[in-house]
């Protein structure tokens, strides 16, 4: 299944890159661009375990949402959800 493009958060639409370990910071899976920047970018890394993936997707899409929240805040709702999906059995499905 190809990873999605692009998504709309709280009405503003964003583009997702799905990038290679060397174009994000050492210590970073993933980033997200200011909501009142043009051509906003959420960016994760491709290769990424699926429990790791699933935390790091929720963790942009809620920063990309909830801009002024901590991230300290982002990072206890992310965990958390992921967790449960991860418990449930969520993993990606491989391309075809």
């Amino acid at each position: 299944m190809k990873p999605p493009a692009s998504v709309t958060i709280g009405g503003k639409r964003w583009r997702i890159k799905w990038c290679p370990l060397s174009t994000l910071p050492p210590d970073r899976y993933g980033d997200c661009d200011n909501p009142e920047k043009r051509r906003k970018t959420i960016r994760i890394l491709k290769d990424l375990p699926d429990d790791t993936m699933i935390r790091v997707v929720f963790h942009e899409v809620i920063h990309a949402g909830l801009w002024p929240v901590e991230c300290e805040t982002v990072d206890n709702i992310a965990e958390a959800a992921a967790s449960i999906l991860t418990r449930l059995g969520f993993t990606r499905k491989e391309n075809a």
